[in-house]
């Protein structure tokens, strides 16, 4: 049961997705020993990772989801595409993987 982790546009309106990877927050800085512009991560933002959200759209460089788990249920979120574009997979929710191995557990 291994996810794939893909780019937000990669999914459809009601997909249920979540987070697989972190988010890299990062910045340009020009590097003067170099003579060129470099990324340098700001930050590692882990939010959302393992939270089922339904996926409604991108629109205007905005990623709208729709929260789906408790307390947060109709709630939306809306992320920056520059920040939040890749690192995302569908949702999986864990019941299966441990029905899946009670049921080969039983099999042996």
């Amino acid at each position: 049961m291994g996810q794939e982790s893909k780019n937000i546009s990669a999914f459809n309106y009601g997909d249920i997705i979540t987070r697989i990877e972190p988010a890299r927050i990062t910045q340009p800085y020009y590097n003067e020993n170099l003579n060129m512009e470099i990324e340098i991560v700001m930050r590692v933002d882990s939010s959302y990772r393992g939270e089922p959200m339904e996926f409604i759209g991108i629109i205007n460089n905005i990623i709208y989801l729709k929260r789906i788990r408790q307390p947060f249920i109709g709630k939306y979120t809306e992320l920056e595409i520059e920040r939040w574009s890749d690192g995302w997979g569908r949702y999986i929710d864990p019941e299966q993987l441990i029905n899946c191995r009670l049921i080969s557990i039983k099999k042996m």
